[in-house]
C-alpha cells in the first residue's frame, strides 16, 4: 500500500509538471469560453466520465479531453497534491470506490473547499486535463 502511495504522489508530480497553466488562468479561461459561447459544458457523473476513461482511454480523450464538464458526485476526498495543488475527488460514493475525477481548484477556491465534508454530493465544472488513476479536471469552480 506504501508503494500504491509513493506511485500516486510521482504521477501527480509528473502531472503538475507538465500542465503549464495554473488552475486560476484555466478558470478565467473557462468563464471567457463559456460567456462568448464558444464552449459547450458537458454535464456528466463522476463514475460515467471515469468508466468512459477505463472503457477506452483513446475514445474517452476524443469525447472529454480539454473539453469543459459540469461533473457532479460524491466527495471522497478534500486533499491537495505534493505541490500543494488543491483537489477534491468525486466518486459514485460506493464504499469500494477508490478511483474517480479529481476536481483541481485555484487558491481562491480554498475558504469554499474548508467547507466541504466527504460523502456530501457535489457539482464542479472544470477543463478535463488528463488521466493517470483519476481524471483529472482543472480549474475547477464550486456549482
Amino acid at each position: 500500500m506504501r508503494r500504491l502511495g509513493m506511485i500516486l504522489m510521482l504521477m501527480t508530480l509528473v502531472a503538475g509538471v507538465v500542465a503549464c497553466e495554473t488552475d486560476q488562468d484555466v478558470q478565467k479561461d473557462i468563464a471567457k469560453s463559456v460567456q462568448s459561447g464558444e464552449a459547450v459544458v458537458i454535464p456528466v457523473t463522476a463514475s460515467s466520465l471515469y468508466a468512459a476513461y477505463e472503457a477506452n482511454r483513446i475514445g474517452a480523450d476524443a469525447k472529454y479531453k480539454d473539453a469543459i464538464v459540469r461533473v457532479t458526485g460524491i466527495v471522497t476526498s478534500i486533499d491537495e497534491d505534493i505541490l500543494g495543488d488543491a483537489y477534491v475527488t468525486l466518486t459514485d460514493g460506493g464504499q469500494f470506490s477508490m478511483w474517480g475525477v479529481q476536481c483541481y481548484f485555484a487558491d481562491s477556491n480554498r475558504a469554499a473547499l474548508a467547507g466541504l465534508s466527504k460523502g456530501q454530493p457535489a457539482t464542479r465544472k472544470g477543463r478535463v486535463s488528463d488521466y493517470l488513476l483519476n481524471v483529472a479536471v482543472r480549474g475547477c469552480t464550486v456549482e
